[in-house]
């Protein structure tokens, strides 16, 4: 098969092929497709953009190809592989092979060093986030899913999923108009004592 009757081609098309026939420009054709997006959240997720995102992604097409068979086409493919992708992410995150705390901790540091007199970007105001927070931001504001969904990735209810959206913003706010991680941090702490 041709690269250019690849591209034309839709994802389930693909998939059936892939399923059918394990071609290897079949499988190319839909990593081009997908990797980008995968690798730029990964690396948010990770909160850097060093090679662990890259094994993750690596990881995440291996366990993808093994589990091809339990995709079903109710979501799209690239919903279905953006899930296997935040699962291994967060099972590395959870296994402390990052220095992170875990996801369901109230009041997680902020993970960066303070800047002074300069604005932060869009990336690094992410990379300073708490893991929890910085998660749930990049997979509702970014990414697109609902509550429900993010609840159901996370282990997390639907409403802590909320509440975390909210303390993210608000903290990214705070980091993206020049305050620095000790006041954002500052932030997240009387937004967590309101809560309680």
């Amino acid at each position: 098969m041709r690269n250019g009757a690849l591209s034309a081609r839709a994802d389930h098309e693909l998939i059936d092929a892939l399923r059918d026939e394990r071609s290897e420009a079949v499988f190319r054709e839909l990593h081009r497709r997908h990797t980008p997006r995968l690798l730029r959240l990964i690396m948010r997720m990770l909160g850097s953009a060093d090679g662990d995102a890259e094994d993750l992604v690596q990881e995440t097409w291996i366990r993808a190809v093994e589990k091809l068979s339990s995709f079903r086409g109710e979501a799209q493919f690239g919903t279905w592989l953006t899930r296997v992708g935040i699962r291994m992410t967060l099972d590395y995150l959870r296994e402390g092979k990052r220095a992170h705390l875990p996801m369901g901790q109230a009041a997680e540091p902020m993970s960066c060093k303070p800047t002074h007199d300069e604005r932060m970007d869009l990336e690094q105001v992410f990379a300073c986030l708490p893991n929890g927070y910085r998660t749930v931001l990049l997979l509702h504001d970014l990414e697109g899913f609902t509550h429900a969904e993010i609840g159901e990735m996370l282990g997390i209810p639907e409403g802590t999923s909320k509440s975390r959206l909210n303390a993210a913003r608000k903290l990214a706010q705070v980091l993206f108009d020049g305050g620095t991680p000790s006041e954002a941090e500052h932030a997240l702490t009387d937004n967590v004592r309101r809560i309680l």
